[in-house]
């Protein structure tokens, strides 16, 4: 295993944070008129995040990052199952998510519809997210498979 640099882990940042401002963006087109005034995520209705929401998830996801980091990797959690480090992120997620969905604002406590959306996309994108960052690994993987094996037959 190669370690990772600061970079990996801001390239991971990016990524997620990318298709997080994809997926919003585009509930803000579907349904951001008819949000717009209960939900600070669409204060500017149908037409995007404002800058400041889009700061709110790009600090969720250096966070959510380092809790992979900290769950999927063997420094810390040697001797856990895989699906119990994965069922440990996946909660340490839903907490922190509902901590920035108090501390601002993102929708109503109380609204039982804004949870069941919540929960709803969190179900689809989490395993979407999971998807492309496995395939970005696995890619990253194969690169350096590749050039160890170059490397061996050119030491023949």
């Amino acid at each position: 295993m190669t370690k990772k640099t600061v970079f990996d882990y801001l390239s991971q940042v990016m990524m997620h944070f990318g298709i997080s401002m994809l997926v919003m963006n585009i509930f803000c087109v579907i349904v951001g008129e008819r949000a717009k005034g209960y939900s600070t995520l669409f204060e500017l209705g149908g037409v995007g995040l404002s800058v400041r929401t889009a700061l709110e998830f790009f600090a969720l996801n250096i966070l959510i990052i380092a809790a992979r980091s900290l769950f999927l990797t063997d420094r810390i959690f040697k001797k856990i199952s895989l699906v119990c480090r994965t069922a440990c992120l996946v909660t340490v997620v839903i907490a922190l998510t509902g901590v920035f969905i108090a501390a601002f604002g993102w929708f109503p406590l109380n609204s039982l519809p804004a949870w069941t959306m919540f929960f709803v996309c969190f179900v689809l994108s989490f395993p979407a997210s999971w998807f492309v960052t496995s395939l970005k690994e696995n890619a990253e993987n194969k690169k350096l498979a590749d050039a160890l094996k170059r490397l061996k037959e050119e030491n023949k």
